[in-house]
């Protein structure tokens, strides 16, 4: 019984937060020591806040898609803006990017964020 609320509080908690995701364009840049998303419109990159298994996904077509060290590939993704992180090199950014949903990745372009 236990298991049974525990799953639903966690269900709960996940839609929440699920429902307050919108969506965000922007740069990635995810290399050795930063993974980092700048929206499109700030300056001020956010330290990426995901899953393992999100990160080896969008990790694995970044670098497919620019072999440039830390340069940048544009994603559409659904997420939330967060506070600063508190691990290793993510206290160096002031924000975080809550990482939801995957809706868009491919190359950079001079057409991104107009």
């Amino acid at each position: 019984m236990k298991n049974k609320i525990l799953f639903f509080n966690l269900l709960l908690i996940f839609n929440f937060c699920s429902a307050y995701a919108e969506q965000h364009q922007g740069h990635l840049s995810i290399w050795p020591e930063s993974e980092v998303f700048i929206p499109c419109g700030s300056k001020e990159p956010l330290w990426l806040d995901y899953t393992s298994s999100t990160r080896d996904v969008l990790a694995k077509k970044h670098w497919e898609l620019q072999s440039e060290p830390y340069g940048t590939t544009f994603a559409v993704i659904e997420g939330q803006i967060g506070p600063q992180l508190d691990c290793g090199f993510c206290e160096d950014f002031k924000g975080s990017f809550k990482v939801v949903n995957l809706i868009e990745h491919r190359s950079s372009s001079p057409s991104d964020c107009k």
